[in-house]
């Protein structure tokens, strides 16, 4: 969504679905340019027959590093096109060009048939950009496809780590510029 300013804030705010998942993503951007941080606030809606995998709860490393709990919403990737700004909660394909030792394993909420999940974080900006624009992205898929394991079941709900083999199964459900 298009900026509207404030003297403290620039506020936006949007809703999208994604009609193969059955998933619904409204979301708040607060955006403070003093300080650059953007404070997301949003909801997922299931509106489908079918348990969701949705991945915004960050990865193992995150987790590892205590950069968040397991459960909250993970640190999202940041995109830059011009002045649009893109938040993503998606799971990116490893390297080829390097050997990782430990690989940013995925973490999946797990969206029941009819459930929402509310999520929160904030974003310190990176680089000089100025946003006029944005947005958020995460990726998700059907559950039980067998790319989940080990499930922990956390206040958050329940969780699974994920094969990399979700990169090519996962659908991006984005709120609109």
């Amino acid at each position: 969504p298009r900026m509207t300013s404030s003297p403290a804030a620039d506020v936006a705010a949007s809703t999208t679905a994604n009609a193969s998942l059955a998933l619904e993503l409204s979301a708040r951007f607060d955006y403070a340019p003093a300080s650059r941080i953007i404070s997301v606030s949003y909801t997922l809606r299931n509106r489908g027959e079918t348990a969701l995998a949705v991945f915004d709860r960050g990865d193992a490393n995150s987790l590892a590093a205590e950069l968040h709990k397991l459960g909250d919403v993970g640190i999202p990737r940041m995109r830059v096109d011009g002045e649009d700004v893109t938040l993503e909660h998606v799971v990116e394909a490893l390297p080829t060009d390097i050997d990782i030792t430990s690989p940013p394993t995925p973490v999946a909420l797990e969206l029941a048939p009819g459930a929402s999940v509310d999520g929160h974080f904030r974003f310190a900006l990176e680089g000089t950009v100025i946003p006029k624009r944005l947005r958020m992205c995460i990726g998700a898929m059907r559950a039980g496809e067998a790319y989940m394991e080990s499930p922990v079941q956390t206040a958050a709900g329940k969780l699974w780590s994920a094969s990399f083999g979700v990169v090519e199964k996962q659908q991006r459900t984005c709120t609109q510029w």
